[in-house]
């Protein structure tokens, strides 16, 4: 992938710098690509169904950025994402998740979101003994104590990618092309 990375002398300041559309905003920018695509291939590899979502095309990375003495790159997705990942306790069941702490405000309460995804993901009513078909709501309901009682297992698709296997294939690329010795962290964004 780096051979058709070139750099010479007089580059090597922007790179630094990372001024402009240097060679390093290029290299960054296709790994960051890359990230972006091997994380929609592990949620097809893992069978999470996200089309209808909107999770697999959400997620993007960001401009590269200068913080500090280091360079940033992000790769962003729906918040939910981390729920698909590493799942959801139940009062019930727990899957090992974090606490979660408070969420991001998204103009929808969880209520919302569950009836909002039944119809996307094709969730049919189903007649009770009496003959009488829930609505959307009531369906919704359901779902959301299921999930509060029972948890979300753990899928974790983010794993797969990013990982210190990840650090192992993208720190030497970077580090060829600006001629140094690099560190590469990994953050989470919850932490």
């Amino acid at each position: 992938m780096t051979d058709k990375y070139n750099i010479n002398l007089a580059e090597s300041i922007d790179i630094l710098s990372n001024k402009g559309n240097t060679e390093l905003d290029k290299l960054l920018y296709d790994l960051s690509m890359d990230i972006s695509n091997q994380l929609r291939e592990a949620l097809v590899k893992r069978n999470i169904n996200t089309t209808s979502l909107g999770l697999s095309q959400s997620i993007k990375p960001t401009k590269p950025e200068i913080v500090g003495n280091g360079i940033e790159v992000e790769i962003q997705a729906d918040h939910y994402w981390k729920f698909v990942n590493y799942g959801v306790n139940g009062t019930k069941e727990k899957h090992g998740a974090p606490e979660w702490g408070t969420q991001p405000k998204t103009g929808t309460t969880f209520h919302q979101e569950i009836l909002a995804w039944i119809p996307k993901r094709g969730v049919m009513a189903k007649p009770d003994e009496n003959g009488n078909i829930p609505t959307y709501d009531q369906i919704a309901w359901a779902i959301q104590g299921k999930i509060r009682r029972d948890g979300i297992k753990p899928r974790p698709f983010y794993n797969d990618v990013i990982n210190n296997k990840l650090v192992g294939i993208i720190r030497p690329q970077i580090e060829k092309l600006i001629g140094r010795t690099i560190e590469v962290n990994i953050t989470f964004p919850w932490q």
